[in-house]
């Protein structure tokens, strides 16, 4: 009897394939009959997580934490998204930096708007470690 049922994802710290484990990559899964029972739930190609947070499905979850997506599959990816937001602006507020040559948010106003200039990275995300996600076979 296996613990640990196939199809099962794990993170792990490892560059390798452990003994009886795929690598999450979107490869063919192998032939054979080994995989037969992997190949059911995931078809003949392994789920591409690389770069990948993985995230609960919804089920019929209805509270704040609920999926805005609520209908999707297992598997199904989701793009990244950044919710929307305002800044509210006193009528007293300065234009300009509070730090001038600092790297925190300027104010600039075009067209009588007034929105933040630029500013941070390539992405929005969490601190994180990298891993490697695995697939029970």
């Amino acid at each position: 009897m296996e613990i640990i049922p196939t199809g099962s994802v794990v993170a792990f710290m490892g560059d390798f394939e452990p003994e009886g484990w795929l690598l999450c990559n979107g490869s063919d899964v192998p032939k054979g009959k080994r995989y037969n029972e992997l190949r059911k739930i995931v078809g003949n190609t392994l789920p591409d997580l690389r770069a990948m947070f993985l995230r609960g499905k919804n089920g019929n979850r209805g509270d704040e934490f609920a999926d805005p997506e609520p209908d999707r599959q297992v598997g199904d990816p989701q793009e990244h998204m950044f919710a929307a937001h305002d800044h509210g602006i006193r009528n007293d507020s300065k234009l300009g930096s509070p730090d001038p040559g600092g790297s925190g948010p300027q104010l600039v106003s075009t067209a009588n708007t007034l929105r933040f200039k630029e500013n941070g990275g390539e992405e929005t995300r969490p601190n994180n470690v990298a891993v490697n996600w695995i697939i029970k076979i």
